[in-house]
């Protein structure tokens, strides 16, 4: 991995940084906006009460708005990764982890990332990323354990906990429209993702 990122502190007051800009990814800066917002956004509360799916869903949408191509991964047999997203060759491997009860991961959660960072890099990636470039992240609506932290920082896992999560939200707002209409795009069966992944090669060329 090129760049050492582990549980980042992207909230920081002010002008997103030239790395935040050029990037892409859950982080801090002005969102991609096309008006004022007319529906409400999400809330701490609706968040808490998702299922599975559409907090996967939401993760996605996130990652969108901040300008990421992205592919939401079948219900099943998905090889631990709930979304890809693309920023030029730049690939993040996302898993999600909701909780309705504010639970905390510990390190053996990350050890699924690495997984799933190793099966997409060999069996899915290899055509738009080059090495090095692949960036495992955790997204929760709960928190970290002290471990978790730290396997995070030795093992260069992103790591976006409630608290960063709930001011992503409120930076970039995400309806429940939103939401629903991501779910609507997740992809049927990994040879679908496959085909989207073959697509999105020819284009970055």
């Amino acid at each position: 991995m090129e760049r050492n990122i582990s549980e980042k502190k992207w909230f920081a007051a002010g002008l997103p940084s030239r790395s935040s800009a050029r990037h892409g990814g859950l982080q801090t800066g002005s969102p991609h906006r096309g008006g004022a917002e007319s529906v409400p956004s999400v809330t701490k509360e609706y968040v808490r009460t998702l299922p599975w799916d559409r907090f996967e869903a939401l993760v996605a949408v996130l990652e969108e708005k901040r300008g990421a191509q992205v592919y939401l991964t079948p219900g099943r047999g998905d090889d631990k990764a709930d979304v890809i997203a693309i920023f030029d060759t730049r690939v993040r491997v996302v898993q999600c982890k909701h909780t309705a009860w504010g639970a905390s991961m510990d390190a053996d959660s990350l050890a699924e990332v690495l997984m799933a960072l190793e099966i997409y890099g060999h069996r899915h990636l290899r055509a738009v990323s080059q090495r090095g470039n692949l960036q495992p992240v955790v997204v929760t609506n709960g928190t970290f354990t002290k471990a978790a932290k730290s396997e995070g920082r030795e093992r260069d896992v992103e790591l976006v906990s409630e608290g960063d999560l709930w001011t992503l939200l409120e930076q970039t707002p995400c309806t429940p429209g939103d939401i629903e209409a991501m779910e609507a795009r997740r992809l049927a069966s990994m040879a679908d993702l496959r085909a989207a992944l073959e697509r999105a090669r020819m284009r970055h060329g």
